[in-house]
């Protein structure tokens, strides 16, 4: 049973973990991509395997900020409340 201060609480996680999600993404994977997209096809550089291993590496921490945000947000949003209620 969640009270309205550990809702909020939880809320305020849940809008963190999003923002850390848009964070990764901005200042981690999109100038990786930039760099990717400057690659010849046919001759990537030398170091290639290490810069898609960071890639990965940022795309999954965005992936799992993403989804615990959004776990969190359902189950607020159908969990009861304090007064043994659910919300929908």
């Amino acid at each position: 049973m969640l009270t309205r201060a550990r809702a909020r609480a939880l809320a305020g996680v849940a809008c963190t973990l999003t923002l850390a999600s848009f964070l990764i993404t901005r200042f981690g994977n999109v100038p990786i991509n930039g760099r990717i997209k400057q690659w010849a096809a046919t001759a990537p550089p030398a170091d290639h395997a290490e810069i898609l291993r960071r890639w990965e590496l940022f795309n999954n921490a965005r992936t799992l900020t993403a989804v615990a945000a959004f776990v969190i947000l359902v189950v607020l949003a159908l969990g009861p409340t304090a007064s043994g209620r659910r919300r929908v």
